[in-house]
């Protein structure tokens, strides 16, 4: 077993860590899937902001294909999703935006 405060990396698919997952320790999520619903969007983000001592911010990586215009009108509408929660939408070297709180 693992000490409390040692790091840990999860890697889980959607469907895994959906409705009833708890974790509060989690500090970052990277989104590497394409989803559009606002509440999906609201629920992966939520388990970041479950409160934890060694927690300090939390931060969504949201990797998009913008080859794909129904891919690229999924990442248009999370945009909006995150605005809606309160994220800034930050730009990193690639020529796309990344997410950051």
């Amino acid at each position: 077993t693992l000490p409390d405060e040692a790091p840990r990396t999860l890697l889980a698919t959607g469907r895994l860590i959906g409705e009833g997952f708890d974790h509060p320790p989690l500090d970052t999520l990277v989104l590497a899937m394409p989803i559009s619903w606002k509440g999906t969007l609201q629920q992966y983000a939520g388990r970041l902001h479950r409160e934890h001592t060694a927690k300090t911010d939390v931060r969504i990586y949201d990797y998009v294909d913008t080859g794909h215009p129904a891919v690229r009108r999924m990442w248009d509408k999370r945009q909006r999703g995150y605005r809606a929660m309160g994220y800034r939408i930050g730009k990193d070297d690639a020529p796309e935006p990344s997410l950051v709180d």
